[in-house]
C-alpha cells in the first residue's frame, strides 16, 4: 500500500515539474509578446508624435489634402494602440493567472515533496522493522534447525546403538539356540548313554550270570579232575569226556565283553573279569 503511494506520488511530481516548465516557458512566451507590443505602440506613439510635428502646407489647398491622410493615419495608428493596449492587458492577465497558479503547483509540488518524503520515510522505517522482524524469525529459524540437528544425531545415535544391540541378541539368541540345541543333544546323548548303559548293566548281569554258571562249571571240573588225580592210570576209567577234551570243549565255547565287544575262552575267564573290571572303569 504504502509503496503504491509512493510510486504516485513520485509519478505526480514528475508530471507537476512536467507542466511547471510547460508554464514557464508559456510565461516566458507572453513576456517577450508583450515587450514586443510594447515597442509597437511606443513605434506608433512616436509616429503619432511626429505626424502632428509634421509642418502643414502653406496653402488650404495642401491643407485639404493632408488633413484626411493625416487623420486616417492617425485613427489607423489609434486603433493599432488600442488592440495593442487590450492584447496587452488580456495577456497580462494570462500572465498573472498562470504565475498564480505557477505558485499554487509550486506549493502543491513542495507538499508533494514533502508527502513523498515522508512516505519514503515511512517506508524506510517500516522496511526496517521488517528486515528486524525477519532476521529475528531467521536467526529462531536457525535455532530450530540446530536443535532439529542435534535431535537428528542423538536419534541416529541411539538408532545404531539399537541396531548394534540387536545385532548382539540375535547373536545371543543364536547362542543360546545352540546351547540349547547343544545341550538337547547332550541330554539325549546321556539318555542314550543311560540306556546304553542299562543295557550294558543287563548285558553284564547276564555275563556275569553266565560267567558264575561258567565258573561252577569249572569248580565242578576242576574237583572231577582232583578227584581222578589220585588214582593209578591203569585203573582209572575216564568218561567219555577226559580233561582234555573238557578243556577243549572250554577253549571252543567263548565270552564275550559287552562294552568293547572284546572275546575270551571261557577257560581265560579270569582274564576277562580282569578285563571287565578295566573296561567299566
Amino acid at each position: 500500500m504504502v509503496q503504491e503511494q509512493l510510486r504516485d506520488a513520485l509519478e505526480k511530481n514528475q508530471q507537476w515539474l512536467v507542466y511547471d516548465q510547460q508554464r514557464e516557458a508559456y510565461v516566458q512566451g507572453v513576456l517577450a509578446r508583450m515587450a514586443e507590443l510594447e515597442q509597437q505602440l511606443s513605434h506608433s506613439k512616436e509616429a503619432k508624435s511626429e505626424a502632428k510635428d509634421r509642418p502643414r502646407p502653406s496653402s488650404g489647398r495642401d491643407q485639404e489634402q493632408v488633413l484626411p491622410t493625416v487623420q486616417r493615419e492617425l485613427d489607423e495608428k489609434q486603433e493599432q494602440v488600442d488592440l495593442l493596449q487590450a492584447e496587452m492587458e488580456k495577456l497580462r492577465v494570462q500572465c498573472e493567472d498562470r504565475r498564480w497558479e505557477a505558485v499554487q503547483l509550486k506549493e502543491e509540488l513542495r507538499e508533494k515533496q514533502r508527502s513523498s518524503r515522508q512516505l519514503v520515510a515511512e517506508e524506510k522505517a517500516l522496511a526496517a522493522e521488517h528486515r528486524a522482524d525477519l532476521q529475528k524469525k531467521l536467526e529462531a529459524a536457525n535455532a530450530r534447525l540446530e536443535e532439529e540437528r542435534k535431535r537428528a544425531a542423538e536419534l541416529l545415535l541411539q538408532v545404531n546403538q539399537l541396531q548394534n544391540s540387536l545385532l548382539k541378541q540375535n547373536e545371543e539368541q543364536k547362542r543360546i539356540a545352540i546351547l540349547e540345541q547343544q545341550v538337547q543333544m547332550s541330554a539325549k546323548d546321556f539318555e542314550n548313554e543311560k540306556l546304553d548303559r542299562q543295557s550294558l548293566q543287563h548285558q553284564l548281569r547276564k555275563v556275569l550270570k553266565e560267567l558264575r554258571k561258567a565258573r561252577d562249571q569249572i569248580t565242578r571240573l576242576e574237583s572231577t579232575k582232583e578227584a581222578y588225580g589220585g588214582r593209578d592210570a591203569e585203573y582209572c576209567i575216564l568218561p567219555e569226556t577226559s580233561p582234555t577234551k573238557t578243556y577243549n570243549a572250554l577253549d571252543e565255547s567263548y565270552l564275550e565283553c559287552p562294552n568293547c565287544r572284546t572275546s575270551y575262552p571261557t577257560s581265560q575267564h579270569r582274564e576277562l573279569l580282569m578285563h571287565l573290571d578295566y573296561c567299566f572303569g
